[in-house]
C-alpha cells in the first residue's frame, strides 16, 4: 500500500510533489582533473585522489601533494561546496561522491575524479547534492552502473546521467541542507573537543610519567609473569559473554575465559607498540597474544599499563636493526625497564589518567548519539517522511 500523501516511483516511495530527475537533467557540467605527478611526503599543493574521497566529505589523513616544480592548471583547483565524484576505484568502493568545504589550503583533483556543477534553477545547493548522492538509493545505482572487475571499475557519464535522483520543492532542499549542515557542524566541534582533550592527555601522561629523582627502575620479569593465550581466531563468538582479545585493536567476543584477573594484553606481531589492553576480570587470549598479569605489590598493573603506552614502543625498536618490528619475544618483555614512584603515587597517576580517559568516552558517546542522530535525519528528511517545508 502507498502512503498517503506518497507515490510510488522507480526507486521507492516520495511525496507526491517531489520530482524523480534523470541526474543527467540535473548536471550543468562536469569536468576530470589533472593528470599530475604526486607524492605524499609535502608540496605546495593538496592533490585529492580517489583515496581521500569518503562519504560524504573529503579525508585527509592521508595527504598527497603535486610534485614540486610542477605549477597545477588552475581549472583543477578546488573551491569551498565543489561537489566531486570518484569514477574509477574498486567495485566495492567506486562512485564515492563528497564535498570539498576549504579555502585554505590550494587543492586540486586529479584525472579519477570529476567534478560536477548542478543547474541552479533546479538545484537549490551543492550541499544537497551531496547528501542525496550519498543516499542508500543513490549508492545502489551508482554501484549498479559500475564496470570493470572487482579490483578495477569506472563509472562513465553517459551511465551517470542516467541515475534517479529524487527533488523536493527548492525550499525544502534548502531546509534540508541547512538541518543536516547544523548536525555535521555540533559533529565537527565535538571532534575536535575530543581530539583537544587527547591531546592534553598525551602530555599530562608524559609529563606525570617523566621519571624523578626517587624512582626505582624495575624490569617488568622482576614485577609481573608474561605468558601468551591459546585461542585462535575462529573460536571467537558474535555476541559471546567474555571479551576475547586478538591480534587488533578490536576486542572480539567468546563463550569461555581461562584468565580471572588483572592484566595488560599485547600483540606479539602487527602494529607493534600501537596496540594496549587493560582489563580486570574474566577474559581470553589468543595465542599470539602476550598477557602481563600477576604484579608484585611494588606495581600497580594499571600503572604498567600507562607506562607501556608512553614507552614499550620505543623499547622494542631498539630490539632489532630494523625501523618496525615484525614480532616481539618473551625477552623483548621481560628487559623493559618501569620506573616506579611509591605505590600511593603510582594510585595517584592512574586517577588522573583514568578520569581524562572516562570523559573522553562519555564525549564519543556523545558523539557517537550525534552520528546516530544525522543518520536518522538523513533517512526521513531524504525520503519526505518528515517535512521541513
Amino acid at each position: 500500500m502507498v502512503e498517503k500523501g506518497f507515490k510510488n516511483t522507480e526507486i521507492g516511495f516520495y511525496p507526491n510533489d517531489w520530482i524523480i530527475e534523470d541526474l543527467g537533467e540535473i548536471i550543468s557540467n562536469v569536468q576530470l582533473g589533472g593528470n599530475y605527478p604526486n607524492n605524499d611526503v609535502d608540496g605546495e599543493y593538496i592533490l585529492i585522489k580517489m583515496g581521500n574521497i569518503a562519504r560524504g566529505h573529503i579525508d585527509l589523513k592521508k595527504k598527497y601533494f603535486i610534485k614540486k616544480g610542477i605549477t597545477p592548471n588552475e581549472i583543477d583547483r578546488l573551491h569551498s561546496g565543489d561537489v566531486i565524484f570518484n569514477t574509477r576505484n574498486t567495485l566495492e568502493l567506486v562512485g564515492k561522491v563528497a564535498i570539498w568545504k576549504n579555502e585554505e589550503n590550494p587543492a586540486y583533483f586529479n584525472s579519477n575524479i570529476m567534478r560536477i556543477k548542478f543547474k541552479e534553477d533546479k538545484i537549490s545547493s551543492d550541499d544537497f547534492m551531496n547528501l542525496i548522492l550519498n543516499t542508500p538509493t543513490s549508492l545502489y545505482q551508482l554501484r549498479g552502473i559500475a564496470t570493470g572487475t572487482t579490483s578495477v571499475a569506472a563509472i562513465y557519464p553517459r551511465d551517470l546521467y542516467k541515475i534517479k535522483i529524487p527533488l523536493p520543492p527548492k525550499a525544502e532542499q534548502t531546509a534540508i541542507a541547512t538541518a543536516l549542515n547544523d548536525t555535521d557542524t555540533l559533529i565537527e566541534k565535538l571532534e575536535q573537543l575530543i581530539a583537544k582533550k587527547r591531546n592534553v592527555k598525551t602530555a599530562t601522561m608524559q609529563q606525570l610519567l617523566k621519571p624523578k629523582e626517587g624512582w626505582e627502575v624495575k624490569k617488568l620479569g622482576e614485577v609481573a609473569k608474561i605468558n601468551t593465550g591459546s585461542k585462535n581466531n575462529e573460536d571467537k563468538v558474535d555476541g559471546g559473554e567474555y571479551p576475547f582479545f586478538v591480534r587488533s585493536a578490536t576486542v572480539e567476543r567468546i563463550n569461555s575465559y581461562s584468565y580471572d584477573c588483572e592484566a595488560i594484553l599485547i600483540p606479539g606481531d602487527g602494529n607493534i607498540g600501537e596496540i594496549f589492553h587493560y582489563i580486570n576480570g574474566k577474559f581470553e587470549v589468543h595465542q599470539r597474544v602476550y598477557i602481563i598479569s600477576n604484579f608484585t605489590k611494588e606495581v600497580l598493573g594499571k600503572y604498567v599499563y600507562l607506562w607501556f603506552m608512553n614507552y614499550f614502543k620505543e623499547h622494542a625498536l631498539k630490539y632489532t636493526s630494523k625501523n618496525t618490528v615484525d614480532s616481539l619475544r618473551l625477552p623483548t618483555f621481560k628487559e623493559f625497564e618501569i620506573c616506579c614512584p611509591p605505590t600511593d603515587e603510582q594510585t595517584r597517576i592512574a586517577q588522573i589518567l583514568s578520569d581524562m580517559d572516562s570523559e573522553i568516552e562519555a564525549l564519543e558517546r556523545q558523539l557517537a548519539k550525534y552520528k546516530l542522530l544525522k543518520q536518522g535525519l538523513m533517512q526521513v528528511l531524504l525520503t519526505g517522511k518528515i517535512r521541513l517545508v
